[in-house]
């Protein structure tokens, strides 16, 4: 425990940053946006749930039009498109069903911004055996100043529209778009390989118990050479237990499990043809397994990752974490001894009745779960000391301090002595390294030399509650001073009179933006008026009275 020392008499208006939080809270509402087009984007699911029992609630908002989403991560995250230039608000609250009382919420943002020089383009070829590949552009993208040059790849080029290009050589090609419009002042780019000749291809699927259906997807320069022509094209299959078949699409069973070298060898004969004649393909095939080795993981708190098996729980499951341990758990729950950017893990599915197994190799990355949260805490029979606890979450790796007086610190609690009187803002600044995030909390209050003090000094005591504390985290909540409805509000919040003479009315973002409102009295109360295109989510008020400031946590519907 650490003290900071303020040498100057001091009478203590507390303006703090407070989150309602509830003490039996267990999850965490969490997620990232990927950009899909330049219109649209999907939203994946990280939050830290009971994930059966939890109800899902998303807004999406520009300020003018709005989407509600439930239970939106039931299925697979589909694209959500956007018409317009605008930068798009997202608001997660996730809230468990099971009456723990556990919910929470956050809120990202995402810029939609449209490219009028789109370089899309797309290849193909006259009927086989031919060598000459057409070029077709999205022209609907385009003006009359738009400007193009291919780069066929085989050191030819082209400007103009949906040119065609005669191949003097089988092989593979990469191809070059650029697209510039002088008038707009746009460009883009777009490189595409181009395979020209024959390529062999083929699937399998299996059909029942261990037969199989090989199906031929051979292509001359991208073009599927169709049903066998005796004439120009011939196939031969081997299936890797002695048999073969010079059929299309041909139905194999394999008498015992086990894995098998399968090859396809395409033939195009055509007399025109002027690249390859033949071309051969080979895969293996896993005969008798029940199931794929894959896995997803999700975060549970600072070293601790849940792990979850895709395939067939009745399948003997072999886990290596990627630090040394390993588990045979279906579906096993792991601490890291120590944080690190990221962790190898291997999963190996074997099935023992089939003999053969199956093995899955992810990356996991330390995701950031960070959060800076400052409580001070004050007593006011000692007007002239307070408590600060830093309750801050997660793995911090590095601390800063900014005290409000052009005085620094990185220490975890460090030690300061104002010298000022006036308006203090205290800036905590939490990151983590591995994940390269940070998060901030920001702590606001007064000196004031006229309090006609008793004591000489004034002591605040700062208490590291973060990752490197081995005592237990501690929530402190503020009464409530003032009677403030509706929660949810719509437009218009107000704040009953209860004998209290308010000062002054801060309304605030959750990022700590301050928002202009109008205040007007009626009847004694506060009502606050709120700006119309006020996007739906989370906000912060501050009410400061004679008998200090209280801070309440709203939502918009």
């Amino acid at each position: 425990m650490l003290k900071i020392i303020y040498k100057i008499p001091a009478l203590l208006l507390i303006s703090a940053l407070f989150l309602t939080t509830n003490a039996n809270a267990t999850c965490q509402a969490m997620f990232r946006i990927e950009k899909v087009t330049d219109r649209s984007f999907k939203i994946l699911d990280s939050s830290v749930c009971n994930k059966s029992a939890t109800t899902y609630k998303m807004v999406i908002t520009d300020g003018v039009t709005s989407n509600t989403y439930y239970n939106y991560f039931n299925g697979s995250p589909y694209a959500i498109s956007w018409s317009k230039d605008v930068t798009v608000w997202v608001h997660l609250t996730i809230t468990d069903s099971t009456g723990s009382g556990c919910s929470d919420s956050v809120s990202h943002s995402i810029d939609i911004k449209s490219n009028t020089c789109n370089s899309q383009f797309s290849v193909g070829f006259t009927n086989p055996p031919s060598m000459n590949a057409v070029f077709y552009y999205n022209n609907n993208q385009y003006t009359a100043n738009t400007r193009f040059k291919i780069d066929f790849g085989d050191g030819n080029t082209s400007t103009t529209r949906n040119p065609t290009h005669t191949y003097a050589n089988c092989g593979t090609y990469t191809l070059k778009l650029f697209v510039k419009d002088s008038v707009i002042g746009c460009q883009d780019s777009m490189a595409k390989v181009l395979r020209v000749g024959l390529k062999a291809n083929f699937s399998s699927q299996l059909v029942f118990g261990r037969q199989y259906q090989f199906s031929n997807l051979s292509e001359f320069s991208g073009m599927y050479l169709g049903y066998p022509d005796s004439l120009y094209k011939s196939y031969h299959w081997e299936f890797g237990d002695g048999d073969t078949s010079n059929q299309q699409m041909p139905y194999h069973t394999y008498s015992t499990p086990g894995t098998y070298v399968v090859k396809l060898i395409a033939n195009y004969t055509h007399p025109n043809n002027g690249c390859n004649k033949h071309d051969t393909m080979i895969a293996n095939l896993i005969v008798g397994c029940k199931g794929t080795a894959e896995f997803t993981y999700s975060y549970v708190n600072t070293r601790q990752y849940g792990f979850t098996s895709i395939a067939s729980k009745n399948l003997q499951h072999f886990w290596d974490f990627g630090d040394g341990n390993t588990s045979t758990t279906t579906d096993p729950l792991h601490t890291y001894a120590a944080v690190q950017k990221k962790y190898t893990v291997k999963l190996v599915l074997t099935d023992t009745t089939a003999g053969c197994s199956d093995t899955a190799v992810y990356d996991v990355y330390h995701q950031c779960n960070i959060n800076a949260l400052l409580d001070l805490s004050y007593d006011s029979t000692q007007p002239y000391k307070a408590t600060l606890t830093n309750n801050s979450t997660g793995f911090i790796s590095n601390h800063f301090w900014d005290f409000g007086d052009g005085s620094t610190s990185t220490s975890a609690s460090p030690v300061h002595t104002y010298t000022k009187t006036g308006a203090i803002v205290l800036i905590y600044k939490a990151k983590d390294t591995f994940a390269n995030c940070e998060r901030t909390d920001t702590i606001r209050f007064w000196i004031d030399s006229m309090g006609g003090l008793k004591r000489q000094a004034f002591v605040m005591t700062i208490i590291d509650k973060t990752e490197s504390s081995t005592s237990s985290i501690k929530t402190q909540q503020k009464a409530a001073l003032l009677n403030v409805y509706p929660n949810p509000f719509n437009n218009q919040i107000e704040i009953a009179n209860e004998g209290e003479v308010i000062k002054q009315v801060n309304f605030y973002s959750l990022t700590g933006a301050e928002i202009k409102v109008s205040v007007n009295i009626v009847g004694g109360n506060q009502k606050i008026q709120l700006p119309d295109n006020l996007p739906a989510g989370f906000y912060l008020l501050h009410v400061q009275t004679a008998s200090g400031t209280s801070h309440y946590k709203l939502m918009k519907q």
